[in-house]
């Protein structure tokens, strides 16, 4: 075979490589262009085991009022507000440690409508800090069989507290109470123990009673 013919042969094997080097080059082209780009996966978080409800009367010592509340949770008395004495004897937590949750209660004695609008503005003062950092604040007036009124606030989202509350006779009564977490607030993954307490709190708010 002459030098001629293995220099063609050559060349016609450089050319379908050239070719099979640019058919692969395209085709991995195309299918980076067709194939949807890799999505993560949405962060799961462990299932949560609610405590079952056991109802039961909660008449907190040197507290004017009781209310029906389940025995998940357990009342602990106040020691300290800000390093010093609490303003009433009748300041308290429901320890709720299955869920990581307090609800904090404090409690006025009002002397005059004074007292009761001061309290009130405080109250809404809170609430509006709480709101920056929601999504969304529902102001639900409380009216319970007993004739007790006062308000719920129900935030949603990212807020601090999902919910904080007052009851108020207007003359001589007035309890504030707020739920908040001990962890982090991660609105998804509370969401089941945020329902699940705030359906207690709603029946607190049914059932309580000044004394």
């Amino acid at each position: 075979m002459s030098r001629h013919h293995y220099s063609q042969t050559f060349k016609r094997l450089l050319v379908v490589c050239k070719l099979a080097m640019l058919i692969i080059v395209i085709g991995s082209f195309l299918v980076s262009c067709t194939t949807d780009p890799p999505v993560p996966k949405p962060r799961t978080y462990p299932r949560l085991e609610l405590p079952e409800r056991n109802p039961q009367i909660v008449s907190p010592a040197d507290c004017p009022f009781e209310f029906t509340f389940p025995d998940y949770a357990s009342v602990k008395k106040g020691k300290t507000f800000f390093n010093e004495e609490p303003p009433h004897p009748c300041w308290f937590d429901l320890a709720i440690p299955e869920l990581n949750a307090n609800i904090f209660m404090s409690y006025h004695e009002i002397s005059d409508r004074k007292d009761f609008e001061r309290l009130v503005r405080d109250a809404y003062k809170i609430n509006t800090q709480i709101n920056k950092r929601s999504d969304y604040m529902e102001e639900i007036p409380v009216r319970n069989n007993a004739g007790i009124g006062g308000m719920a606030f129900v935030f949603e989202g990212a807020a601090a507290s999902p919910m904080h509350f007052y009851l108020s006779d207007t003359t001589s009564h007035f309890l504030k109470g707020a739920l908040y977490y001990g962890n982090q607030v991660r609105p998804d993954s509370l969401a089941p123990a945020t329902v699940f307490i705030k359906e207690d709190i709603n029946r607190l708010l049914g059932s309580f009673r000044w004394k």
